[in-house]
């Protein structure tokens, strides 16, 4: 059984204005409920490019005031127990660790974001 769902957003993080705009979403999509990643084992690692733009697009999310739902991350790699590798790196990145509201931004990670530890790789 398939089901439809419309995106709302892809873009790249690779130019400043693709990254400036990605950055602004979640105050764009309070309803957001999930968030694919493609991160292979080279990505998911401590204080990478990846997690830290993650961290930072979670963040945002965490301060939008009307941000209501848990959100889902799927990473779309074969790479196991991914959900708990990226959740560990998120929440001791240096941008998670030096944010402002680090406290209350790690505890709003474990209430709202569930990290899906996914094995969804074709060949």
């Amino acid at each position: 059984l398939t089901a439809t769902f419309p995106i709302a957003a892809c873009g790249t993080l690779g130019k400043p204005d693709g990254r400036s705009a990605f950055m602004k979403l979640p105050e764009r999509l309070p309803n957001l409920m999930y968030i694919g990643l493609g991160l292979t084992e080279a990505g998911i690692e401590h204080n990478g490019r990846s997690i830290l733009d993650l961290a930072e697009f979670l963040y945002a999310c965490f301060e939008c005031p009307t941000r209501g739902r848990t959100l889902s991350i799927l990473n779309t790699d074969n790479v196991p127990f991914n959900g708990d590798a990226i959740r560990s790196y998120v929440c001791s990145c240096d941008f998670t660790q030096n944010s402002e509201r680090s406290w209350e931004f790690e505890i709003w990670l474990k209430k709202h974001v569930c990290f899906h530890n996914t094995m969804v790789d074709r060949i």
